[in-house]
């Protein structure tokens, strides 16, 4: 389908992976996965801010950014590979954020998302995403860049290339992002790559959760494998589902165990029934009879009472 042929000209994102391993037949599955799940969520991003949502604020990105950014895929095509996206029909706005029809709030964060590209926007928030973008898919190492190229609505056709010098410069940018209210996702962190500055987080929903950390709280990250802890930092939300998925932590806490008060060998030290009665003041019962199941087999009375040395 081309933006031509759809009646509403809705607009249109194409996604070009350029170098490296970007062709069909070649290309992981994953990277593709991941180039188009980091694209929207890098749009979505620049939808938030026009919006007027607080960079790093907790819970649902709102329906607004949400109807505005849940992209249709048109197909993948061969060559360099090329992932055809189509922003969704215009839908009436449900009174949640800006009051924007969702074409134009999707036009207005794409123009956002290709002038971070260019260098003509400065938003910290914006550039983060597409910052991440570039570092999950190894822009300028795995692949040569990824090229943007919007067309439909007010857009007429713009593009803009993402490479090893918009990689860097939008982390650079990113990194000047302020402080926000940090946010605390608990769970167990269930293993780490010390090279790759990532470690995965189990919640107690079951969700896994990408912790990113740096150099400095390596050691941190080394002390706290396999324990319950508290991670506080800018938490990402899947625009999609609204839960959380990623962690750029600032801080890390061990969760405190509120235990019994109880020597290390007191919970494996084996006692028999008469024992524990003797230690509680409980008197044993004297006549078993009433207890009796009648229904019970003689054999499996036996073996009942032979597990309690009775």
């Amino acid at each position: 389908m081309t933006i031509e042929d759809r009646p509403d000209n809705a607009p249109s994102l194409q996604l070009v992976l350029e170098g490296g391993l970007a062709r069909l037949g070649e290309v992981p599955a994953l990277d593709v996965a991941r180039l188009i799940e980091g694209s929207i969520r890098a749009i979505a991003r620049a939808a938030e801010m026009i919006a007027g949502r607080e960079p790093g604020q907790v819970g649902r990105r709102g329906s607004a950014t949400e109807n505005a950014t849940r992209f249709v895929l048109d197909g993948i095509y061969a060559g360099s590979v090329a992932v055809q996206l189509h922003a969704p029909p215009s839908a009436p706005p449900s009174g949640d954020g800006m009051v924007l029809d969702d074409p134009r709030l999707t036009e207005l964060a794409l123009t956002s998302a290709l002038d971070a590209l260019s260098g003509m926007e400065l938003d910290a928030y914006v550039a983060r995403g597409l910052a991440d973008l570039a570092d999950d898919l190894a822009i300028g190492a795995r692949y040569d860049s990824l090229r943007f190229v919007a067309r439909g609505g007010s857009l007429g056709e713009r593009s803009a290339v993402l490479n090893r010098s918009a990689r860097t410069r939008l982390r650079q940018l990113a990194d000047q992002m302020p402080s926000t209210a940090p946010t605390a996702l608990t769970g167990t962190l269930v293993e780490a790559d010390f090279e790759r500055r990532t470690a995965r987080l189990r919640t107690s929903s079951n969700r896994v959760v990408r912790v990113e950390f740096d150099d400095d709280h390596a050691d941190e990250i080394q002390r706290a494998l396999r324990q319950n802890a508290e991670f506080e930092g800018i938490v990402t939300f899947d625009p999609t589902t609204n839960q959380a998925v990623a962690v750029e932590m600032r801080s890390i806490r061990r969760t405190l165990q509120l235990g019994m008060d109880l020597d290390s060998g007191d919970y494996w030290r084996v006692m028999t029934v008469m024992e524990l009665a003797a230690e509680q003041g409980v008197e044993s019962v004297e006549d078993l009879a009433p207890m009796r199941d009648s229904e019970a087999a003689t054999d499996e009375i036996d073996d009942f009472f032979e597990a309690l040395q009775l």
